[in-house]
């Protein structure tokens, strides 16, 4: 079992998905724990937002760069775990910065 996690973790599609999903967890630590100040913190909810389109942008990209080796047994089904979640908690936070701070009437839009 250890020597087959071995292999799966140091081939280079493994090794590239868990580059891609370090890098995507450091995308969602920043739009998932920063909260803005409130609705005039203009600032903080484009980053959000910029983080959130990043992790479902990244989310998407490694659930597409998973499914082909995993339908042919070369990774494990459960490397289609974390692209999965990136995806709803991106999406998720997105819709709620999106209801929660709505733009104001007379500015930008």
């Amino acid at each position: 079992m250890i020597g087959f996690l071995k292999r799966e973790v140091l081939s280079l599609r493994g090794a590239s998905l868990l580059t891609v999903h370090a890098a995507t967890a450091y995308v969602a630590y920043g739009a998932l724990a920063v909260p803005p100040d409130g609705p005039w913190d203009e600032d903080n909810l484009t980053g959000i937002e910029t983080g959130c389109a990043l992790m479902i942008l990244s989310g998407a990209l490694t659930l597409a760069l998973s499914v082909a080796p995993v339908r042919r047994s070369r990774l494990r089904p459960w490397w289609l775990a974390p692209p999965a979640l990136y995806l709803a908690l991106g999406a998720g936070r997105w819709a709620y910065i999106a209801h929660a701070y709505p733009v104001a009437v007379g500015q930008g839009g």
